[in-house]
């Protein structure tokens, strides 16, 4: 059985992570949106055993705010 990892932000699930895919809804909004990608991001490197686990909210929250910090 594949593991379903839910990507939850501002205290709702944004996202899911299954079989190497991230889903994320047209829902989710723009403002949102690379955060929510990131965190994606952070639980398929876990997934895929290219970082430690286990996933949490509150590290990918950090992997995100890191990566988006990058990109500036």
């Amino acid at each position: 059985m594949h593991e379903i990892q839910a990507i939850t932000h501002r205290g709702r699930v944004a996202a899911v992570v299954a079989d190497g895919r991230a889903i994320i809804p047209d829902s989710v909004p723009d403002r949102e949106l690379l955060t929510v990608q990131a965190m994606c991001l952070y639980a398929l490197e876990i997934a895929e055993g290219r970082l430690p686990g286990p996933y949490t909210t509150a590290h990918a929250l950090e992997y995100a705010r890191a990566a988006l910090a990058a990109r500036n």
